[in-house]
């Protein structure tokens, strides 16, 4: 059975979940060697909301994501990180957070959703297009995706 929680969390608490997380995400360790962190963290504690899946109570996934005044009007939300673990992968978690937070979105009134992904991570840009991202720009390593959150009618 899948659950979730969307909190707002403390600095420590974020390093806690990216402590269980960053080394089973697509390029391992990275957010907790970057020189950049306690700046990462701040704004993440301050600004950002955070995704906890569950799978029959035991943690799946996290994600990050901006759902503040600021996407508010600009009525677009951003993911910063995602990540499930390893065993939980192929369970249909990923595409199940994706919806929790669009719906999450969809209350506040954000239109769209909007995230980057390594072009390598293959699995990932699979997973986006699925769940109705479309690509909207790209760099040398990275892919821009956006989805709507409210169905036009």
């Amino acid at each position: 059975m899948l659950s979730y929680k969307i909190n707002n969390c403390s600095q420590q608490e974020i390093k806690d979940l990216l402590s269980q997380f960053d080394p089973y995400s697509f390029i391992p360790n990275t957010h907790l060697r970057d020189e950049n962190l306690s700046d990462w963290l701040l704004k993440l504690s301050s600004n950002a909301c955070v995704l906890t899946c569950y799978f029959d109570q035991e943690l799946a996934a996290t994600m990050f994501f901006y759902a503040n005044d600021v996407a508010v009007i600009k009525k677009e939300g951003y993911c910063t990180y995602f990540c499930v673990l390893p065993k939980y992968r192929r369970y249909g978690i990923a595409s199940y957070s994706i919806n929790v937070v669009k719906s999450y979105l969809r209350k506040k009134e954000i239109t769209h959703f909007r995230l980057q992904c390594a072009k390598r991570n293959i699995a990932a840009n699979k997973l986006y297009l699925k769940n109705a991202f479309s690509v909207v720009a790209e760099d040398d390593n990275c892919y821009t995706l956006v989805s709507r959150t409210i169905e036009e009618g």
